[in-house]
């Protein structure tokens, strides 16, 4: 999956030649942002996006070669002008929902944020049954005579 990830990744270098590297087709950019807002936006969107060779570090966080040339990619498209929702939808459509460190809630993305607390739910409710069980059982349970005589007199006394 790495090795996929790289690959698309090459292929989306912003060396590539003729000055189309800061280009998304078929959106059209706004007017570039002054150089410090731009590194600005370069942070906060690095930070949204999964690095693909580390996947538990962020775009930013990472100092992998891909997270470098992630980074020179939006830092190209921020420069270029283009917002950040057309920076991260670009992204998304060549890379899937995996490149969002905070996936969208929703189809079977539900699984990744409902299914700890569910699981943990469904223990829960095990380990209570089974103590019920367990508590139920040995009430139900008859004691076996005392074959010691001060142990049955000690049970007389107590029992009422």
């Amino acid at each position: 999956m790495t090795w996929l990830l790289l690959a698309a990744l090459a292929s989306a270098s912003p060396t590539t030649s003729g000055g189309e590297a800061n280009v998304i087709t078929g959106v059209e950019p706004q007017a570039p942002p002054d150089i410090a807002t731009a590194d600005a936006r370069t942070e906060a969107l690095a930070r949204k996006l999964r690095c693909p060779v580390c996947q538990a570090l962020s775009v930013a966080d990472s100092t992998s070669e891909a997270a470098t040339s992630f980074r020179a990619r939006i830092h190209g498209l921020v420069s270029a002008g283009y917002t950040d929702d057309d920076i991260v939808t670009y992204f998304r459509s060549r890379y899937g929902d995996f490149i969002l460190l905070d996936p969208p809630r929703e189809g079977l993305n539900w699984l990744i944020w409902l299914g700890p607390g569910l699981m943990a739910g469904l223990g829960i409710a095990l380990a209570t049954r089974a103590a019920m069980q367990s508590a139920t059982s040995a009430k139900a349970a008859p004691r076996p005579a005392p074959t010691d005589p001060y142990e049955a007199a000690l049970t007389r006394e107590l029992d009422p």
